[in-house]
């Protein structure tokens, strides 16, 4: 049993709490302050464990406490449905507020969320406990499974159990597969492409920055660096506050002035016209890196020579890994491709329920799905189970392997040795960052450290580095886009994909137009 739960905005209003006992300090707060130090959304607080979801496109946060000596396996359970039962409520009373409406809180939620919370600790105590999978990965003699599981046997009523909606679980399910199917359209050949992210229906105007630099500007017959740099250092300024990191601000910059000083103008609009196309042509070559990549075709390629696809996911802690790991695998199956899905944060307690309850819910949204979860329990090398993970991939004949990671800080560098071996021993085919749209200058700092830790801390004579960028929190930055660019120009990898939302379906690929228009409107 939880100790307390509770439901804060990310400005720290608390919208709802649940008490069973007294508890003793503040591990509320001694959380807060962990999490807004370190992005860490667990930690333990003297006799408690305390564990959180942050849902930042809701501007949300729900935390569970509970005493650590419990160890109750349906925690991240428990915070998916909580999310799912009171995020929207939750997010109108933030926009109320927002508004100027008073209204009283905590809000009273205590039934349905008492309710919720037996119906999770119900469907725990029915469910055999995990035991200690053996290395022989021998298969359930049930021939009725359509999963294999590597430590829960599941019976059909149990899984059935699992539905907490608070309608009839049947036609819950029903208009929620309804709901994700509406959203998948496949093309001509029958392949799920991934939409490009949306963008204003408006056409942005990006020549507003340029007339902007140009007003004090003299006409010149020949551009050259003294009377280029007034526009140069404006245009830097810009780049900045669209949340650029400077030091790639002014590469670009300086890049604009080296192509086009020495050129001959005469008017107003000329100069602006010049500077404005430099300028946007820099930037796309910047967002098409040399190296991009069809990563479905490569995964199709290897399924042809019978060979498993490893694709692995790194990153710091905080960033939605398994979130988006899980919209990349529903991609993937909608695709009809089989993956295989290895749980390799062994260190961050409920990283491996947490992808079970994708697993099941993946599993879900359509029958011809097969998606499996490989997991070896906590404290264990992460390179091993990722490494017996692909190796059960490929006897078992699945096409792609998705190995999790536990999130690190990059001058962490015991856990960067840790990934660095994991990364030499198994060779992924795709090593993929994820990382942030929200920040700028920091992006640099993490991309560069994490290339440099693969480097140095490889066992192997050619070190491997990030192949891949995946960009979450997308949908809430409005025209901070800049953290796009910055990655891009310190890896020198493109942007596979962009997270727009929590669902399955929010995964789409980055429209290069849309964030130079951006840049510059």
């Amino acid at each position: 049993m939880i100790d307390a739960f509770y439901i804060l905005g990310t400005s720290g209003l608390i919208l709802f709490s649940y008490n069973l006992v007294s508890l003793k300090g503040d591990p509320l707060g001694t959380f807060l302050d962990e999490y807004i130090k370190n992005r860490c959304t667990q930690t333990s607080v003297g006799p408690y464990t305390v564990m959180a979801s942050i849902v930042s496109e809701l501007n949300l946060i729900f935390i569970a406490v509970y005493q650590t000596s419990l160890q109750l396996s349906y925690i991240p359970e428990l915070l998916q449905q909580s999310i799912l039962n009171f995020g929207a409520k939750c997010c109108e009373v933030i926009n109320e507020i927002n508004k100027g409406i008073a209204l009283d809180l905590p809000l009273s939620l205590e039934k349905d969320f008492t309710n919720l919370l037996h119906k999770v600790e119900d469907s725990s105590t029915r469910i055999q406990s995990p035991k200690a999978t053996n290395d022989s990965g021998t298969k359930s003699s049930k021939s009725g499974k359509k999963m294999r599981k590597w430590d829960d046997k599941v019976t059909k009523e149990e899984a059935e159990a699992l539905d907490y909606s608070d309608k009839s679980k049947a036609a819950g399910n029903d208009r929620f597969d309804d709901k994700i199917k509406t959203r998948v359209t496949l093309n001509k050949d029958g392949i799920y492409e991934l939409t490009e992210m949306e963008t204003d229906t408006t056409e942005k105007k990006s020549t507003g920055l340029f007339k902007s630099i140009i007003s004090s500007f003299s006409a010149q017959k020949t551009l050259n660096e003294a009377n280029l740099n007034p526009i140069k250092n404006k245009m830097k300024d810009h780049l900045i506050s669209k949340n650029v990191a400077s030091n790639i601000a002014e590469v670009i910059c300086q890049s604009v002035v080296d192509s086009i000083k020495g050129k001959q103008v005469g008017t107003f609009s000329s100069i602006s016209k010049i500077v404005q196309q430099s300028t946007e042509e820099v930037v796309r070559q910047i967002l098409t890196p040399s190296n991009a990549q069809d990563l479905l075709g490569e995964i199709k390629t290897s399924k042809q020579q019978n060979k498993v696809y490893s694709i692995c996911f790194i990153g710091v802690n905080g960033v939605g890994k398994s979130t988006n790991l899980s919209k990349t695998c529903f991609w993937l199956l909608q695709n009809n491709l089989k993956v295989l899905i290895a749980a390799c944060d062994t260190f961050r307690s409920g990283a491996v329920e947490q992808l079970r309850v994708h697993v099941k819910n993946l599993s879900k949204l359509n029958n011809n799905s097969s998606v499996e979860l490989f997991e070896k329990g906590y404290g264990k090398d992460a390179a091993a189970i990722a490494k017996n993970a692909i190796q059960y991939g490929q006897k078992n004949g699945f096409d792609v392997v998705l190995i999790d990671t536990a999130g690190r800080m990059q001058d962490n560098e015991p856990l960067m040795r840790s990934l660095a071996k994991l990364v030499s021993d198994n060779q992924p085919n795709k090593i993929v960052f994820v990382g942030e749209a929200l920040v700028g200058n920091e992006a640099v700092d993490q991309l560069t450290k994490f290339n440099q830790a693969l480097k140095d801390y490889s066992f192997s004579d050619h070190p491997r580095q990030i192949d891949g960028i995946l960009l979450t929190k997308f949908d809430t930055i409005d025209d901070k886009v800049g953290a796009a660019l910055s990655m891009t120009f310190t890896s020198k990898s493109p942007i596979l994909f962009v997270g727009t939302g929590q669902t399955y379906t929010d995964l789409k690929k980055v429209n290069i137009k849309s964030i130079v228009d951006t840049l510059f409107s």
